[in-house]
This record gives structure tokens, C-alpha cells and sequence, in this order.
């Protein structure tokens, strides 16, 4: 039996939805998979941060590579280290800059 041609355009617009939706779902689980592996870095990074001297002289290279003319995102780069990290770090290097001696 033959179908109706609203039918078939029905059930070819019913594939195309199906298959862009299991791309979008193939693309969230590979985002889920990077966001895992990318706060597993940074946890990583936030376990080494260590105590507030090297937070300090951390933040101070940062700084110093700045300076050379470097934007931010290029000077995070020779340090070795993530600009998350030093977001989260730098109070800690400015407290310890500003007070070293208060425990």
C-alpha cells in the first residue's frame, strides 16, 4: 500500500527531528566528558597550589610575565599554570602580601 505524501513528509520530518536530536545527545555526553576531565585538572592544580609563599611567588611570575607586555591569558601559559587556579588563588597571594606575618 501506498502512503499518503503529507504522510511520508511527516515521517521524513519525524527522522530528521530524531536524528538531530541523538547529535545533540552525542555532543552533551562528550561535553559531560570534557567538563569531568577538566575539573579533574583543576582539582589537580588547586591540590598543588600548596601554601601561601609559592601561591605568591605563583602570582608574582604571573605578574612579571604581564609586565613584558603579555596579556593575561599568554602569561598564565609559561607558569604553568590554569587561569581558574589563579582566580582562586589570588586572594590568598594578596593576603599574604599585604599581611605576611598574621597567621
Amino acid at each position: 500500500p501506498q502512503l499518503a505524501s503529507t504522510a511520508v513528509m511527516s515521517l521524513k520530518t519525524h527522522q530528521i527531528l530524531l536524528a538531530a536530536s541523538k547529535q545533540k545527545e552525542m555532543a552533551m555526553s562528550k561535553t559531560n566528558a570534557d567538563l569531568k576531565v577538566e575539573r579533574d585538572i583543576l582539582l589537580k592544580q588547586l591540590a598543588k597550589s600548596g601554601n601561601p609563599q609559592q601561591t605568591v611567588r605563583r602570582y608574582k611570575k604571573i605578574l612579571y610575565q604581564y609586565r613584558r607586555g603579555k596579556n593575561l591569558c599568554d602569561a598564565y601559559k609559561p607558569v604553568g599554570v590554569d587561569r581558574n587556579t589563579v582566580v582562586a588563588s589570588a586572594p590568598i597571594a594578596e593576603l599574604a602580601i599585604v599581611a605576611p606575618r598574621v597567621q
